[in-house]
C-alpha cells in the first residue's frame, strides 16, 4: 500500500491524498486524538468500511501502537 498518492485536480492543482487506513491510525495517535479526530475516525469507518483493507489497518495500528485505541471501532 502506498502511503500517499498525488493527484491533479482542476487541471493544474496537484494534491497529496492518504488512504483511509493511514488517516484512521494517524487520528488515533495520542497527540492527535481530540474529540474531532475521534469523530473523523467514526466517519471514515462509516463511509469506507466496505473498502477498507482491515489487514493493513491492523498492521498500521500495531506499527504505531494504537491497537488498543482502534479495537472499539472494529
Amino acid at each position: 500500500m502506498n502511503t500517499k498518492v498525488q493527484v491533479t485536480i482542476l487541471d493544474d492543482l496537484s494534491v497529496w491524498l492518504t488512504p483511509p487506513e493511514l488517516q484512521i491510525v494517524a487520528k488515533l495517535l495520542p497527540e492527535m486524538s481530540s474529540e474531532k479526530d475521534i469523530l473523523d475516525v467514526k466517519n471514515i469507518l462509516l463511509n469506507y468500511r466496505e473498502n477498507l483493507d482491515t489487514k493493513m489497518l491492523k498492521k498500521l495500528a500495531q506499527k504505531f501502537n494504537v491497537e488498543k485505541e482502534l479495537k472499539p471501532f472494529l
